[in-house]
C-alpha cells in the first residue's frame, strides 16, 4: 500500500480528495501478497435456491490496495493481478478490470483523468442495494483457456475477476476505500445477488467483506 497517499485522505465528510493519474501511477502488472484469505461457500435462498458466496478476509490496508488498483485500471486501462500466496486462501488470484468484456460505443476512445473521492462512512451493510448498475464478481479459472464442464472443474476455479464498466468500477473502488478509511467501524460489508439484498449483477457470485475482530474473519490468519 501507498502510504503516503493514504495518509492524504481526509476525514468522512470533510473534504475530497482528487486521484488522478499523477498519483495513482501505473505499476507493476502482478503483485504477489499473503495479506488476504478468500474462501468459496454456497447457501440457499428459500431452501430452493443455490447461490455461490464468497468470504474476504483483508485489513485496511489491503482494501486500500484494492481500491487504488482499479484506479489504476480506469486511468491508465490496463488490467492487473494480485497473485494470493496465503496458504489457506482456496482462490489463489484476483484478476482486476476486463477491458475486452465492457467495449467503448461505436469506437468511442475515452481517457479518465481524475477520480473525486469524498471520503463517507458505510452505513449500511448492503452498502449497493439500490445501486441501477451491479458489479461483477465472477469465480474463473486463472488459466483462461481451463474448461469449467466437469464438478471436479467448478470445485478448482481460483481467481475472482473483478470487472465492470467505468461508472461500476469507481463504485467499487469508492467502497473499497471507505472500508479501508480509518474511520470506518463497520466490520461486514456484504454484496448479494437480487435473491437477496442486492449489490452484485446476476451472474455474479455473493461477496462478503471482513475486517479484522470481526465476527467472519477469517480465524487461520
Amino acid at each position: 500500500m501507498n502510504k503516503d497517499l493514504a495518509n492524504k485522505i481526509p476525514n468522512f465528510n470533510e473534504d475530497r480528495f482528487v486521484f488522478d493519474t499523477n498519483n495513482v501511477v501505473l505499476t507493476e502488472n502482478t503483485i504477489t501478497t499473503s495479506s488476504i484469505i478468500i474462501t468459496k461457500k454456497w447457501h440457499c435462498y428459500n431452501d430452493c435456491h443455490r447461490v455461490e458466496a464468497l468470504d474476504i478476509s483483508a485489513n485496511k490496508d489491503f482494501y486500500f490496495l484494492l481500491g487504488t488498483k482499479i484506479l489504476e485500471y480506469l486511468f491508465h486501462k490496463k488490467n492487473s493481478i494480485i497473485s494470493i500466496k496465503n496458504s489457506n486462501s482456496t482462490l489463489h488470484y484476483i484478476k482486476i478490470g476486463d477491458q475486452s468484456s465492457y467495449p467503448n460505443h461505436f469506437g468511442l476512445q475515452q481517457n479518465n483523468l481524475a477520480y473525486n473521492y469524498w471520503p463517507a462512512a458505510i452505513i449500511h451493510r448492503y452498502p449497493f442495494q439500490n445501486a441501477k448498475v451491479m458489479p461483477d464478481f465472477h469465480l474463473v479459472h486463472f488459466d483462461e483457456n481451463k474448461s469449467c464442464i466437469t464438478e471436479t472443474d467448478w470445485k478448482t476455479r481460483d481467481c475472482l475477476q473483478i470487472s465492470g464498466n467505468d461508472d461500476v468500477m469507481a463504485s467499487i473502488a469508492e467502497l473499497f476505500l471507505n472500508i479501508a478509511h480509518p474511520q470506518n467501524d463497520l466490520d461486514e460489508i456484504c454484496l448479494e445477488t437480487a435473491a437477496g439484498y442486492g449489490g452484485v449483477s446476476a451472474t455474479s457470485v455473493e461477496v462478503t467483506f471482513w475486517l479484522p475482530n470481526s465476527i467472519g474473519f477469517s480465524a487461520n490468519f
